[in-house]
């Protein structure tokens, strides 16, 4: 069953065409990776997704409702939470203080008890390994940590919907695998996800489905395997990638 759908959707920059007459659907619980050259407009979608930027033309629908006009706070506690390509944590506050204030944009807000909410921050705290650190300042972990507790602050705002903009940018590869985990596990809690990424091994392990976008539109859609034998994908993107 569709969650989410995009008809028709463009965004013009004055002259620049960023995308165009993008039309999609995410499915409740499935894994959808999206790819593409950089500048093909994958992080304008996610802007426009999550109510950062407003469609020039078009329309996005949250369980058959327009977003339109919503601020990203409000799509937030809608339940539709993103990450960014740059990590954003509170950088000298401790683990569990970014958890309490990440619990602030929760669609339940107002309704949870302190008890609640404790035993919230308690369980993604040993959901992604923290619980030992919990009161160290943000800056002092690894950047890998520091990957895992930008999802982490995500997954605190209660979403139904995940965007993950490039979540394992900069990470080795035991990083990645860490990573991969995580996400699989966040799949296991029946969180929805939707992942852009250049690391194209990570991505098809993930998804169940891969759109690719060139210069704003849509090229091609299918399965990971689908993906890796379109001939204009492999022609505009993935000749330019490590084969996976």
């Amino acid at each position: 069953m569709k969650i989410f759908e995009a008809r028709h959707v463009s965004k013009n920059f004055g002259g620049i065409q960023a995308t165009s007459d993008l039309s999609f659907e995410v499915r409740r619980g499935e894994f959808l990776g999206i790819i593409g050259p950089n500048g093909a407009g994958k992080t304008t979608l996610f802007n426009l997704m999550t109510g950062y930027f407003a469609p020039t033309s078009g329309e996005l629908l949250w369980k058959g409702e327009s977003l339109r006009g919503l601020r990203p706070d409000q799509i937030a506690r809608r339940g539709i939470v993103r990450t960014f390509q740059i990590t954003r944590v509170f950088p000298r506050l401790s683990i569990r203080k970014n958890l309490e204030i990440a619990h602030h944009l929760q669609r339940t807000r107002g309704r949870a008890s302190a008890d609640a909410l404790e035993r919230s921050i308690g369980s993604l705290l040993e959901f992604f390994g923290f619980s030992e650190r919990s009161e160290i300042a943000a800056d002092t972990l690894p950047y890998g940590d520091r990957k895992k507790l930008s999802v982490a602050l995500a997954l605190a705002a209660d979403p139904e919907l995940l965007l993950l903009d490039e979540p394992v940018a900069g990470l080795n590869d035991i990083e990645t695998a860490e990573m991969a985990d995580v996400l699989r596990k966040i799949k296991g809690r029946g969180v929805t996800q939707v992942l852009i990424e250049h690391d194209m091994k990570f991505l098809m392990g993930l998804c169940d489905r891969v759109i690719c976008l060139n210069f704003g539109r849509q090229i091609a859609e299918g399965t990971p395997q689908e993906i890796r034998n379109d001939d204009e994908v492999i022609k505009v993107y993935l000749g330019q990638e490590e084969m996976c």
